[in-house]
């Protein structure tokens, strides 16, 4: 009975409880002319105030005023002179078949100017939304450009979303270009960083940094004397990946290049970023930054995924990451321990709480189609297609940009389904294949009580803005006999094979992207490029998936390896448990950040309160078992000769609920308490 508790409504009690701690952490946390003219030599950039005004977002400590024709200036209040030369010394600009469009050479024709929207908070930025058109003989191109602020950030965000509204295929190069102005003086010394791809420069006290970190990473960069740069845009010219270190009148720029088909859009940005020093200005913007560009096959949200080859190799990086596994290594050690002896030395008490959970599994059990119709193997094949088919919906929509109809959106959605199918069948099918030799019953029944847990994953990463996102929650399918499991010889045995069997998928998956990898930065024709990039955006898939269920199944919870490992040897839990969150943490929440830009970043805030959530929740049950046991009736007095009567346990009653939900909403009010201090103090 013991056994067949701890398996089974521990499990259901265990998921429960993590659930209400992740979903209390999200809802805590619920944006024309060219008037160019020579001034010593010098190219003075100046806007027509005709063309629609100009639009400020009066924030602390930037303040950013945003012209019709996608130009802008920018003031940071530590300096009276804006960060580039003139009213409107930046801008955007394409250039198709070389031609150049942009401020101060071929206007936009303007469509939309509006904003700022939002109050400047993390949930509600500042927005300025600036739309024109690109109009030619044989393509037609729409660019949308978004600048979003959150007050008191030293950068902010710049987006252009440009579609293709022609029906034929385009190319195009676009550029960021801005005239540099570096605290309150013309001259600067170039910068460059290789890792997150930002380029600018800095001034000569080596005391004030400006740079633009591109998102997606472009394809070429430059920082030169300003002529050079603004020659190199108006001649649609390829910038040179290179820096000038002299001090100089200097300008920058990133460079992207595209093809969109008749209907396809893309979307390039970057983040414009201001500092003290280098380890300020790029920590300041380089969190969410893409490894690489996205494409026909590539979507977006895989382009957040590092391949071996984008791995940081920073000893800052991996010193931060491993910090960070072991804090929460021993956060979750301690929880976990002080869980799981409660909830052993109160089974009693935990059995009849957890008796309405087994009434309603019970009814649903009594008019599931599955049991009526004889559980049919056809019927949990179909069953299981169309669990996949919803994981595959659910997990696209982590991807902000997915269009369900583009090519694009399709090859998403098929890849979520192959990536979840994959993963979540392998270890069920090898499981099931072991029965079979060991002459174990098991059979094909489909479990969708993990839809609510994947539907909260994707609803977290949405709103706190998580990339590549939570994708927590497997498609179990394969059920051997409980009974047989009993046999804990047999049930390790299965659980060391779903261990393997994820490793060799989780290597399988990651190391070919290497050969892809090098594919894509090869000179090699388009469709060999975007061949690769669609196997790489796949195997790249299956990669995050792996990573994050090896995680899952370390936090020890029953009916995992992570638990038979902890039961086998403590110590042995404990380095497996650091080095996969070490994984999940280096790959996918915290690949670039140091610790001054890690412990700031909504990633690792709400990894971390989510870890510290379930400490405290651990603490509140054994706080509320206490309670009740010091209500226990104590033997009554007998007279002389007379045996005393054991202790009289009350009956659990409604009191007992209310106890139990008042300390669960005590400690989310806690949490929510800590995300507060940490996103707004």
């Amino acid at each position: 009975m013991k056994d067949k508790f701890m398996g089974k409504n521990l499990k259901t009690f265990l998921t429960i409880a993590i659930f209400l701690l992740i979903l209390g952490a999200a809802g805590v946390g619920s944006a024309r002319a060219q008037n160019s003219y020579h001034d010593i030599g010098k190219l003075f950039l100046q806007t027509n105030p005709q063309d629609g005004g100009t639009i400020s977002i009066g924030g602390e400590p930037l303040r950013i005023e945003v012209n019709q024709d996608t130009s802008l200036q920018v003031f940071h209040q530590k300096y009276s002179d804006g960060a580039t030369f003139g009213n409107a010394g930046s801008g955007f600009f394409i250039g198709v078949e070389g031609t150049v469009f942009g401020p101060f050479y071929n206007s936009y024709t303007p469509l939309r100017h509006e904003g700022p929207s939002g109050n400047g908070m993390p949930g509600s930025p500042f927005q300025v939304f600036t739309e024109g058109l690109v109009n030619g003989t044989n393509y037609q191109l729409r660019v949308l450009q978004t600048v979003t602020y959150i007050n008191n950030e030293n950068h902010f965000q710049l987006t252009w979303e440009i579609t293709n509204s022609a029906t034929t295929t385009t190319c195009f190069k676009a550029y960021h270009a801005a005239d540099l102005y570096f605290a309150d003086n013309d001259y600067g010394i170039g910068y460059y960083d290789s890792q997150s791809g930002a380029v600018g420069g800095f001034n000569e006290a080596r005391n004030w940094f400006m740079v633009f970190i591109p998102n997606p990473r472009a394809t070429h960069y430059e920082e030169a004397f300003y002529s050079t740069i603004w020659d190199r845009v108006q001649t649609v010219s390829d910038l040179q990946d290179s820096i000038d270190q002299n001090y100089i009148d200097n300008g920058a720029a990133i460079q992207w290049d595209a093809c969109l088909q008749g209907g396809e859009s893309v979307t390039f940005g970057d983040v414009w970023s201001f500092g003290e020093s280098e380890a300020a200005v790029i920590q300041s913007g380089s969190t969410s930054e893409a490894f690489r560009q996205p494409d026909l096959l590539t979507p977006v949200i895989t382009t957040y995924i590092p391949s071996p080859l984008d791995i940081s190799t920073d000893p800052k990086v991996i010193g931060t990451n491993f910090l960070l596994a072991a804090i929460a290594m021993m956060l979750f050690a301690a929880a976990s321990e002080i869980l799981n002896r409660t909830l052993a030395n109160n089974e009693e008490y935990m059995q009849r709480l957890l008796v309405p959970l087994k009434r309603i599994r019970d009814s649903m059990g009594r008019i599931n189609i599955s049991r009526r119709l004889g559980s049919p193997l056809w019927f949990e094949v179909f069953k299981l297609i169309i669990v996949l088919l919803i994981y595959g919906f659910v997990f696209s929509l982590l991807d902000r940009s997915w269009k369900p109809f583009s090519i694009t959106g399709i090859y998403l959605f098929l890849t979520m389904v192959i990536a979840y199918g994959l993963v979540g069948m392998a270890d069920d099918i090898t499981q099931w294949l072991a029965a079979r030799l060991w002459k174990m019953p098991a059979r094909v029944n489909v479990r969708t009580g993990n839809l609510l847990l994947i539907v909260s994953s994707t609803a977290i990463s949405r709103i706190f803005g998580i990339l590549p996102g939570i994708m927590f929650g497997m498609p179990e399918a394969i059920e051997v006999d409980e009974v047989v499991l009993r046999d804990q010889r047999k049930a390790n045995k299965l659980l060391r094979l779903t261990a393997a069997v994820l490793i060799l998928i989780l290597l399988v998956s990651w190391l070919p992207t290497i050969a892809t990898t090098m594919i894509q930065r090869g000179n090699l024709p388009d469709i060999i490029v975007i061949m690769a990039g669609g196997v790489e955006s796949m195997l790249l898939l299956i990669f995050a998936v792996t990573v994050q269920n090896i995680f899952l199944h370390m936090l020890a919870l029953p009916d995992t390896f992570g638990r038979a490992l902890a039961r086998w040897s403590k110590p042995a839990w404990a380095i497996v448990f650091l080095l996969s969150t070490f994984l999940f943490l280096h790959t996918l929440l915290n690949p670039r950040g140091e610790l001054a830009a890690a412990v700031s970043s909504t990633n690792i805030i709400l990894f971390l309160t989510t870890i510290f959530l379930f400490l405290v929740f651990a603490g509140f049950v054994w706080l509320f078992f206490l309670i009740v046991n010091s209500m226990k009736q104590g033997p009554m007095t007998q007279s002389a000769g007379f045996q005393g009567s054991p202790p009289v346990v009350k009956k659990s009653s409604a009191w007992i609920w209310v106890l139990l939900v008042c300390l669960v909403v005590i400690c989310l009010c806690l949490g929510g308490i800590a995300v507060i201090a940490i996103l707004f103090l």
